[in-house]
């Protein structure tokens, strides 16, 4: 079963399609672990089809870009917890 994965970016080119990038990621898929945030080294491709799982792209301000992608996920990273 595919996942469902969603990012906010400020700018489209930060995706860097077809090569590496490193993103945080959300959890859409339904079950327990939704919403939950992943920091991520993956690559990003524009399509429908393809190899990986359904990536949202989101702007800054929550806007959804209307472009389908794919994002396949190459190594987990940890988060670096923020502080207030």
């Amino acid at each position: 079963m595919n996942k469902e994965w969603g990012t906010l970016v400020r700018d489209l080119e930060v995706l860097n399609l077809g090569q590496e990038v490193e993103l945080i990621i959300k959890d859409l898929t339904p079950g327990s672990r939704k919403y939950n945030s992943h920091r991520v080294l993956a690559v990003v491709s524009k399509g429908e089809s393809g190899e990986g799982d359904r990536l949202w792209v989101r702007s800054g301000t929550g806007v959804l870009y209307p472009d389908t992608y794919r994002i396949r996920i190459l190594e987990e990273r940890n988060l670096i917890p923020t502080q207030f």
